[in-house]
């Protein structure tokens, strides 16, 4: 699955399918996620582990939602994970079924957006109502590899699709409070293989935007800031990673970007400034860098192999083997102070907490 890149705040979840894009994260470790140990701890999978799927953690449990059924037939059922329980409970079904969306948590509801009838739409639950709500569908088409960020108010979708589309410099925020859309500038670049940021004042893009033989249109990684009170971008300046693929994460009032050449470089938005390159300690291969920020820290995932930052890398063993977890497809979720990794559809389904 690679339509997309979604992440979110509060219970901070990131979500990917393929890439990433990130959210602030608490540093604090809510009551539910200190019941998992410090290191990595396997969980029972869902009854039914479904390509797909998406995760999103409420605070209190983790929601696997939708996916491919039977022959690949959109699924509109799901289960919720109580922690304490070690237990999966089976959710009410959905109005509409989705083989693959993209979750957020808003802090009150978990919203799911995926395709309905060539526009892009979805619906929101209510874990503590267990009632569903179908929302408006966005004034944009459900084109691949655009960016979707949770801000704390807002769910802002921008970017993707074609190099020569217009998709690739639009975008629209939804207000689950007014249950509406609205449109928000044209971006100064247009991306569609990217990271979305949520600084706790400005979204920021950053990647690539390729054609269809993955060539890119910059020689590097480039970006961009979104202002929604003002709603009006201003452009990064030039990284020194590379346009084929990277991954970045909001950590301690910096981005921390990092590439499939396994190189990072820190962004500074005060100063706006990046500082110089550092390696990686992860061997390279043809993968696309997932991260996500927790506890301080950054959890880099990258063809089964993963690494810790913390202004400094540090490569981290344990959890799912290295040949299961480069051979499937990996979704990463977090939860305040911990990080979900889901293997083959949750099929092979782990937890991460950092040591203190």
């Amino acid at each position: 699955m690679r339509h997309g890149v979604t992440a979110w705040l509060a219970g901070v979840l990131a979500v990917v399918g393929g890439l990433i894009v990130l959210a602030p994260s608490g540093h604090s470790v809510d009551r539910a996620a200190a019941k998992f140990p410090v290191g990595w701890t396997r969980l029972p999978a869902p009854p039914s582990a479904r390509d797909g799927a998406a995760l999103v953690w409420t605070g209190s449990e983790l929601i696997a939602w939708g996916g491919c059924g039977r022959k690949c037939a959109p699924t509109a059922g799901g289960f919720a994970f109580d922690p304490g329980e070690r237990s999966w409970e089976r959710i009410p079904a959905a109005p509409l079924a989705a083989t693959s969306a993209d979750g957020f948590w808003t802090g009150e509801k978990a919203i799911f957006l995926h395709p309905v009838r060539g526009r892009l739409g979805g619906q929101a639950y209510d874990p503590r109502s267990r009632e569903w709500h179908v929302i408006p569908a966005a004034p944009l088409p459900p084109v691949d590899g655009r960016i979707e960020v949770w801000t704390g108010a807002e769910l802002i979708v921008w970017g993707g699709g074609r190099r020569r589309g217009r998709g690739a410099r639009r975008g629209a925020a939804y207000d689950p409070a007014r249950d509406t859309w609205r449109p928000i500038a044209r971006g100064p670049i247009g991306l569609n293989l990217a990271s979305g940021i949520w600084t706790g004042r400005e979204l920021v893009v950053f990647g690539s935007l390729l054609d269809g033989r993955n060539v890119a249109e910059t020689r590097t990684s480039v970006g961009a800031a979104y202002d929604p009170v003002t709603d009006s971008w201003r452009e990064l300046p030039p990284s020194r990673l590379s346009a084929q693929a990277t991954s970045a994460v909001w950590l301690d009032g910096r981005i921390v970007a990092w590439d499939y050449e396994l190189r990072s470089q820190e962004y500074d938005p005060e100063r706006n400034r990046w500082a110089d390159p550092l390696a990686l300690p992860l061997d390279f291969s043809e993968c696309y860098p997932d991260s996500v920020a927790v506890r301080e820290r950054v959890f880099a995932f990258f063809c089964g192999q993963m690494a810790l930052y913390d202004g400094r890398w540090r490569k981290l063993g344990g959890g799912p083997s290295e040949a299961r977890a480069y051979r499937h497809p990996v979704t990463l979720t977090v939860g305040e102070g911990v990080v979900f990794l889901s293997v083959a559809s949750a099929d092979s389904l782990w937890v991460y907490r950092p040591p203190d």
